[in-house]
């Protein structure tokens, strides 16, 4: 993971010494000293990016923000108009309908492998949805 792929709000992993694995949301980011910060409840981190962890997207992420199994490799939210095909295969195209437009929008996305890219994809799809881990 590299520093120039994190924005504030994206969900990354840090090793705290004396809780272990948590979960945590970037909330500052300095690119002239590689450090990001993030938090979550009871805990917080400001520390070099080598120090944070991606977190990868399973199943159980997805069906935990209201993603349904749809068959094989398919998964859909109606909740944000979404479909995501091929998951596990490297490969995402996410269709969201705009409020007055009959064509979707259509993202084409490689290599969603991890939480904070699924985030990114959203925003680029204009789908403002907060993301639970």
């Amino acid at each position: 993971m590299k520093i120039e792929e994190l924005s504030i709000g994206d969900w990354v992993r840090y090793d705290f010494p004396k809780i272990g694995k948590r979960n945590i949301q970037v909330n500052s980011i300095d690119e002239e000293d590689n450090h990001i910060g993030a938090g979550g409840v009871g805990a917080s981190a400001w520390s070099d990016i080598s120090e944070f962890e991606p977190i990868p997207l399973t199943p159980e992420i997805l069906e935990k923000n209201g993603w349904v199994h749809c068959g094989p490799c398919h998964w859909r939210n109606r909740d944000i108009k979404c479909s995501c095909f091929r998951f596990g295969r490297r490969y995402w195209d996410i269709h969201t309908r705009g409020s007055r437009v009959y064509r979707p929008t259509r993202i084409s996305i490689e290599n969603i492998l991890h939480t904070h890219q699924l985030q990114h994809a959203l925003r680029l799809a204009g789908i403002d949805k907060e993301i639970e881990v």
